[in-house]
């Protein structure tokens, strides 16, 4: 009887080391999750940078694309206007002839 007391005097010992053993594997679970948890978050923080990093390379580059064509546009406009001068040179100048051939067939008749 002796031999079954010391036992169940160490019941208490092992329950508490089974116990014990069962929250540190517990515990290595939970931070497992976590961990796993956080490499997620992590890797959609990274693409989502990524994403982030190529708009911003891609409104760059169309930002580049808008100041070229507005350079473009103020030198066309530029242009346009010098053709406009010339059209209305020409058309001063056509006026004037119709003038003189207009004096001529007077003169003529």
């Amino acid at each position: 009887m002796a031999e079954n007391r010391t036992w169940v005097d160490r019941l208490p010992s092992y329950a508490s080391t089974l116990i014990t053993i069962g929250s540190l594997i517990f515990s290595i679970g939970v931070i497992y999750s976590d961990v796993s948890k956080l490499k997620t978050d992590v890797k959609e923080l990274s693409e989502a940078s990524n994403k982030w990093e190529s708009m911003s390379t891609r409104m760059n580059l169309m930002q580049i694309e808008v100041d070229r064509a507005e350079q473009t546009q103020g030198k066309l406009d530029v242009k346009l206007d010098a053709i406009n001068s010339s059209l209305g040179m020409i058309q001063i100048g056509v006026a004037r002839l119709e003038e003189k051939m207009a004096e001529r067939d007077k003169r003529k008749q």
